[in-house]
């Protein structure tokens, strides 16, 4: 048991994402001080001033560029997909950590959470990856209350090294793909369809007629992953953006281990189903409405 317990001497820590002069290098000092040992890998563009800052090693990528814009923010997917790519492919350790270049942390708990989490039961049908991976509740969309589907945060992973290089080995996005709108989504429709568990085209929001869709959704995302609250993972100036609209519509902690039971009961729990359709299909009546 204890053999696949992870310390940080177990652990390479991605940092990957553009330098920011007055935040970096707070980034940087948080891992070495909460994971001593880890092996910290710098993975950002040429050009980058990283004088003095404190990493093991450094890649230094091409900048792809970003996509056509999100609900009018930058869509940096293929910045994503090449820096933390680029960055697992350096690793040399079995466990690795992303982490972005702007969020430091306070502590190093995750470690504790995710070696505790691992002992519990996990579901079966859908797994794409060797173990769950850990990521944050924060952008990781409850369809109960935002529609969306197939969307894990991507702020922060945790997990088997080559379980994230599947993740983040996918193509880089074209303005035509399919759900390229949504980075977060994008990414794990990729990882999914790469291991040919089923078709994923043109996956809609949540609606009436969409339960098998939110089945699949749901049954994927709690064979793959642990979710950890912001605070919990130690992430600084995140806890409260889970207060924010943004952040209240995303699954907690606590609902992802009620989940788990649920699904761990009766892996097609009807009456959940029924009732998160129903729910995304009176929002969608109602939006209607007020738009005539």
């Amino acid at each position: 048991m204890f053999d696949n317990l992870i310390s940080p001497d177990r652990i390479s820590i991605v940092v990957q994402g553009p330098i920011i002069q007055d935040v970096t290098p707070e980034v940087l000092s948080s891992i070495r001080k909460y994971f001593r040992g880890g092996e910290i890998i710098l993975s950002t563009w040429k050009g980058e001033i990283h004088a003095n800052l404190d990493f093991d090693f450094l890649i230094e990528n091409d900048d792809p560029g970003a996509l056509p814009k999100y609900f009018g923010k930058q869509n940096n997917l293929n910045r994503q997909i090449a820096s933390t790519a680029n960055g697992l492919k350096a690793v040399s350790r079995d466990f690795a950590m992303k982490v972005r270049t702007d969020i430091p942390f306070v502590h190093g708990g995750c470690l504790d959470l995710f070696n505790y989490v691992d002992t519990k039961p996990r579901l079966t049908e859908l797994q794409i990856f060797k173990k769950r991976i850990a990521i944050c509740s924060y952008f990781t969309w409850n369809p109960e209350r935002n529609l969306g589907l197939f969307h894990p945060s991507d702020l922060f992973m945790l997990g088997r090294t080559e379980d994230l290089l599947h993740y983040w080995g996918c193509p880089l996005a074209k303005s035509c793909d399919n759900n390229v709108n949504s980075p977060e989504k994008y990414l794990f429709v990729q990882a999914l369809n790469a291991r040919r568990i089923f078709p994923l085209q043109n996956i809609d929001r949540v609606t009436s007629n969409s339960i098998w869709n939110l089945w699949k959704s749901e049954i994927s995302l709690l064979s793959n992953f642990f979710l950890f609250n912001s605070n919990d993972i130690g992430l600084k100036n995140k806890r409260h953006f889970e207060q924010t609209p943004s952040g209240a519509n995303c699954y907690t902690a606590e609902e992802w281990e009620y989940l788990n039971i649920l699904y761990g009961k009766n892996p097609a729990p009807i009456g959940r189903l029924l009732n998160v359709c129903l729910r995304g299909f009176l929002r969608k009546m109602r939006r209607l409405i007020c738009r005539t």
